[in-house]
């Protein structure tokens, strides 16, 4: 399933782009709308095509799209359960990984101190935030990842609560939230 934002080939069933973070229309297996049928009173004729200027494409006319209130990200972190390291969850999508410089790679939670053993992956997976949740997504990790203790398969967001274990490669996180008020 290719992103309408940026076009990044996504796996079936994903909610939201891994690279852009654009909600994916139609996931999950859902079926394309049906077209809108018009019925016309009797004696009223269809209006008519309008002359089409030759390489020029007829104008789209959308519905004003109805503003989406504006949902406020609570304040999220991640905590090293065997260093109580605390890393601050402070974009929408947020990489978990290694830092390498030579590969151009700048995860927002670099794993790099906490994990000097290089089990974690220079990407490993990602922490969303949209439609008022957080969502945990394998990147297609070397050493997996789990959840309280189930396996995330590969590209499938789950989503967190607060008090959820995290477990990539040998090290485990403490996923936190602040309560919604």
């Amino acid at each position: 399933m290719n992103c309408p934002k940026c076009g990044t080939e996504n796996i079936l069933g994903s909610l939201f782009c891994e690279d852009c973070g654009t909600e994916l229309p139609f996931s999950q297996g859902a079926q394309e709308p049906a077209p809108v049928m018009v019925t016309l009173k009797e004696n009223e004729k269809p209006p008519a095509p309008k002359a089409e200027i030759p390489g020029e494409k007829p104008p789209i006319h959308k519905a004003p799209a109805m503003p989406k209130p504006e949902i406020k990200r609570p304040e999220a972190r991640l905590v090293a359960v065997e260093t109580e390291t605390v890393f601050p969850l402070i974009s929408d999508t947020n990489l978990l990984g290694r830092k390498s410089l030579a590969d151009g790679i700048y995860p927002e939670v670099d794993l790099n101190e906490i994990d000097p053993a290089c089990f974690t992956s220079r990407k490993h997976a990602s922490i969303l935030f949209r439609g008022g949740k957080f969502y945990f997504e394998d990147l297609g990790s070397s050493n997996g990842s789990f959840i309280n203790n189930e396996k995330v398969a590969v590209g499938v967001q789950v989503p967190l609560s607060g008090g959820d274990r995290i477990k990539l490669g040998n090290m485990e996180l403490k996923f936190d939230m602040e309560p919604e008020n």
